[in-house]
């Protein structure tokens, strides 16, 4: 979110608060279905807001950021078998 105030992109910044405002409840989660609605669905929305937006800055920060900590996520489910 600093990158994008720093940048005054105003729909930069709501997408990213956005797709953060549920992360910290998630830390301590144990319902499973919580997980997988924001590895799927929020993530969902947030690619393709960033695929609209084209913003190389954001597509560095996203890629270095969050794609890490989405390839965990994905490795947990796919050993519980599921999405």
């Amino acid at each position: 979110m600093r990158e994008a105030t720093a940048a005054r992109n105003l729909d930069w910044v709501n997408a990213e608060i956005e797709f953060l405002h549920n992360v910290p409840s998630l830390i301590s989660e144990s319902n499973w279905l919580r997980h997988e609605y924001f590895l799927v669905g929020e993530r969902s929305m947030y690619l393709e807001w960033a695929a609209r937006a084209n913003i190389p800055l954001q597509q560095t920060l996203m890629k270095n950021r969050y794609v890490p900590i989405w390839e965990e996520l994905e490795k947990i489910f796919k050993s519980r078998g599921t999405p």
